[in-house]
């Protein structure tokens, strides 16, 4: 495959700062791939994603937060390296069976909403995954459940 980033001629005596970025790819020969999951199940405003390598319980939405206290709470090094600030803490109430409240980490650059199941582990709760599915509990409460989409599980 080639790929040009010279200037058509007709765009000649245009502003040229919205075309700067253009690649145009040309080829013979094309392959076409068909992806057999879906890769954006998550809507990350409701979602929560079960994860496993989170350290704490992270959302970036201020709003879900029942109290709130800001403040510099140091960093979350994320999983492509980058580094993201945690600007305040509080309490966010999960609709569990229990009426349970998570303590979280507020980080305006995270896309997803994390439960972390290290954290999870820590509070007592239970995680169980099992097929597609995912079952946290409290002793012998069932507070949570999820299922799993592509390569996450998600509430």
């Amino acid at each position: 495959m080639k790929n040009r980033t010279e200037k058509d001629n007709s765009d000649k005596g245009k502003d040229s700062s919205d075309d700067e970025d253009r690649i145009n790819a040309t080829s013979d020969d094309f392959l076409l791939v068909h992806e057999f999951e879906p890769a954006n199940l998550v809507d990350s405003s409701t979602s929560w994603v079960i994860n496993s390598g989170a350290s704490f319980h992270i959302t970036s939405r201020r709003d879900l937060f029942t109290s709130y206290t800001p403040g510099d709470f140091g960093s979350v090094k994320m999983a492509h390296e980058s580094v993201a600030r945690c600007i305040g803490v509080g309490q966010v109430c999960l609709e569990m069976s229990n009426g349970s409240r998570l303590i979280l980490k507020h980080v305006p650059d995270v896309r997803l909403n994390l439960l972390s199941v290290g954290k999870l582990c820590d509070e007592n709760y239970n995680n169980s995954f099992a097929g597609d599915s995912w079952k946290l509990t409290k002793g012998s409460m069932v507070v949570g459940r999820g299922t799993k989409h592509s390569t996450l599980y998600i509430t």
